[in-house]
């Protein structure tokens, strides 16, 4: 990762936004732009930008399936790391990174992230979140 002299070296970002399927882009939108604005490398920003689609879909198809609900989508760039979460207002069982069918059209996600990631886990406290992290190494 390339730093700027005038940003800096920590990024960190919340957001709420409405549990619809537009939030998906927009949330990517927002975090690819800002991890640019902080000097971040570009393959990191299109793994992070995979990564964070993949979390919110997956939120938004199995997490509450109340339309009031908020989700909290959240990024935080250090020095040697990328964490991304997003939180649901659901209470998924265990989620795990399985392997789809040829013919399968969905349930890629979790390996995707599982692919991109060092590591990934998902906390049940007060709905279902699930946080990836991605190495940024300067």
């Amino acid at each position: 990762m390339t730093l700027t002299a005038e940003r800096p070296l920590d990024a960190r970002t919340i957001l709420v936004l409405p549990a619809a399927d537009r939030v998906t882009g927009i949330a990517r939108r927002v975090m690819s732009h800002q991890l640019t604005e902080h000097g971040a490398r570009r393959d990191l920003i299109e793994d992070a930008e995979l990564v964070l689609s993949e979390l919110v879909t997956n939120a938004l198809q199995h997490g509450s399936s109340s339309p009031d609900e908020d989700l909290e989508v959240s990024w935080a760039l250090t020095a040697g790391r990328l964490r991304l979460s997003v939180l649901d207002g659901g209470t998924a069982g265990d989620l795990f990174a399985g392997v789809a069918s040829d013919e399968s059209l969905s349930g890629r996600g979790l390996a995707i992230v599982d692919c991109l990631c060092e590591q990934w886990s998902v906390d049940h406290e007060g709905g279902t979140r699930v946080t990836a992290e991605l190495a940024s190494a300067v």
